[in-house]
């Protein structure tokens, strides 16, 4: 029961990075102003996130429907750190840029004070989370071997 269940894993861990785009991200507060910005809102590589955590769900759900669960590992694999590694590279450029934009404003770094909210943990997660279940995932969910 347990290879059954694992399949799913991977899938769930992307549905969070594609729900987390639409919840608060990050907050930025410059002088008394304050404003909270989703996902969307920031936009940028983040996209690309986006769009390869929908690849990824579709090819997980694809290849699990035709028995070749093996066959999607690879692009699993190379999706979830292609992922990981825009959002790593992210978050590093906002912190040593000297320039940050928020809304349409081109920020100095000292002039405002970041924090981060909930979504943007959450889509961290689910990558952690989708990563560990492409190493679940494939041989033991009804793959076709033949040999």
């Amino acid at each position: 029961m347990r290879n059954r269940r694992s399949c799913w894993i991977c899938p769930f861990g992307e549905c969070l990075v594609v729900v987390s785009f639409f919840l608060p991200w990050m907050e930025v507060s410059c002088s008394e102003h304050i404003g909270i910005s989703v996902g969307v809102e920031v936009g940028g590589m983040y996209w690309c996130i986006f769009g390869l955590s929908i690849i990824v769900m579709l090819a997980c759900y694809y290849f699990r429907k035709l028995r070749q669960s093996e066959n999607a590992k690879f692009l699993i694999l190379v999706g979830t750190l292609l992922s990981m590694a825009i959002f790593i590279y992210e978050f590093i450029d906002i912190h040593t840029s000297s320039t940050v934009s928020f809304f349409g404003y081109d920020l100095l770094r000292d002039e405002i004070d970041l924090r981060y909210l909930y979504g943007y943990f959450l889509m961290f997660a689910g990558l952690l989370i989708s990563l560990a279940g492409a190493f679940a995932y494939g041989r033991s969910h009804g793959a076709v071997r033949y040999w």
